[in-house]
């Protein structure tokens, strides 16, 4: 063999073994699970729901995978995706999503929050308004300042009957909450 032969097949084998690495890097390698729900999480805020779901089933398959996932982390992920289902109608993904969050952690109030909300939906079953108050309870039991949360309480309270939900939504407007006044205007009359 010459030595401009050994030089050429050098070549051609650094060429191989840098293409080999490469493809074996986007395979397994690649995006972190941090960066596709980032990427996702971007996706949904933008309304491009299919990549939105994309990411974020990619980010929960990728932190499954390792060997101690973030539980943190898939909670966060199994609650955003849920939301994206939520958002095109898609019952029962988006609520064993926000099932699978609970399970990932039991303290995260916005799955608590979505599925209070979810259970309050009449057009995917009969609504739950027991159900749903237990779960907008427990998420502001965690995080009492979280008014988005008090607001859902409220209207829920309202459509299942409670006009107690009126004064919760009269506190909310005068605490400046704007979202409350449009809940007044809708299901308050006085």
């Amino acid at each position: 063999m010459t030595r401009t032969t050994k030089i050429i097949l050098t070549i051609i084998f650094l060429g191989i073994t840098i293409t080999t690495t490469i493809m074996f890097s986007n395979l397994f390698g690649g995006q972190s699970s941090q960066k596709l729900f980032d990427l996702g999480l971007n996706a949904y805020n933008k309304g491009d729901h299919k990549t939105a779901v994309d990411k974020l089933s990619d980010a929960i398959k990728k932190e499954k995978g390792k060997s101690e996932p973030d539980k943190q982390l898939l909670s966060n992920i199994h609650n955003i995706r849920g939301e994206v289902y939520l958002s095109v109608g898609v019952a029962v993904l988006s609520q064993s999503d926000f099932v699978y969050a609970l399970d990932y952690n039991p303290s995260n109030e916005s799955a608590l929050n979505n599925l209070g909300v979810w259970f309050s939906i009449e057009q995917f079953s009969t609504p739950d308004y027991k159900k749903s108050l237990e779960y907008l309870d427990m998420a502001i039991v965690l995080r009492p300042d979280r008014k988005d949360i008090i607001l859902n309480r409220a209207v829920v309270k309202i459509k299942s009957g409670d006009s107690t939900g009126c004064d919760d939504l009269k506190k909310l407007d005068a605490e400046g909450y704007p979202d409350a006044k449009i809940g007044l205007q809708q299901f308050c009359k006085n």
